[in-house]
C-alpha cells in the first residue's frame, strides 16, 4: 500500500481594519488547502479530517465554521468547537462523511472560521501534536484519513511543510 501525502492546510495572513468602537466585529478567515496528491483527487480522495487551531482568545473568540462550496456535496457532517486546557484554547474542526469524499482542488477553500475580532493580533497556528484533553484524555493533533476501511491517516510529517500557520492583525 502507497502512504500518500496530506494537502497543506493554510491558515492566511489575514488582515482587518476595523474603528475602536466596532470592537467585537465578525471577520471570516479562509481556511484553503493545497499541493494536494494527484492520487487523492482520483482515487483515494479525503473521507475525514481532523484539524485543530490555537489563537490568542483575548483578540479573537471562535463564532462557528461556514462550509465553503468545495465541501457542498458532503452531508456536512462538520463538528467544530473550542476547548480549553491548562489555559490554551483550541478550536476544533472534524468532518467525516461515511457515505461522501472529498474531492478537492489545489487552492481550494474548504471553510471559514467565523471569530469575533476584538482588535490586536493573534497567531492562527495549527496543532500537529497530541494534547491532554479537559478530560484528562489525549486528543489528536491535526490529521486526514483516506478512503480504505479503516482509513489510513495521511502522512503529513513533518508538521511544518503540511500547516501553514497564519495570522489575524489590524491593516
Amino acid at each position: 500500500m502507497t502512504t500518500l501525502n496530506a494537502p497543506v492546510a493554510i491558515a492566511p495572513e489575514f488582515l482587518t481594519a476595523i474603528p475602536k468602537t466596532k470592537a467585537g466585529i465578525l471577520i471570516k478567515v479562509p481556511i484553503r488547502l493545497r499541493n494536494i496528491d494527484p492520487v487523492l483527487k482520483k482515487t483515494d480522495p479525503i473521507k475525514e479530517f481532523g484539524l485543530r487551531i490555537l489563537y490568542n482568545v483575548g483578540i479573537i473568540k471562535f463564532v462557528k465554521v461556514i462550509l465553503a462550496p468545495a465541501m457542498s456535496n458532503t452531508k456536512e457532517t462538520v463538528s467544530a468547537g473550542e476547548v480549553t486546557t491548562n489555559g490554551i484554547t483550541r478550536t476544533g474542526i472534524c468532518w467525516c462523511d461515511p457515505i461522501q469524499s472529498l474531492v478537492l482542488k489545489n487552492n481550494q477553500i474548504l471553510f471559514y472560521l467565523q471569530f469575533r475580532y476584538y482588535g490586536g493580533t493573534s497567531v492562527l497556528q495549527w496543532v500537529t501534536e497530541n494534547f491532554p484533553g479537559s478530560d484528562g484524555h489525549p486528543q489528536s493533533g491535526c490529521q486526514y484519513s483516506g478512503i480504505e476501511i479503516p482509513p489510513n491517516a495521511l502522512n503529513d510529517k513533518p508538521s511544518g511543510d503540511y500547516y501553514m500557520n497564519g495570522s489575524v492583525m489590524p491593516a
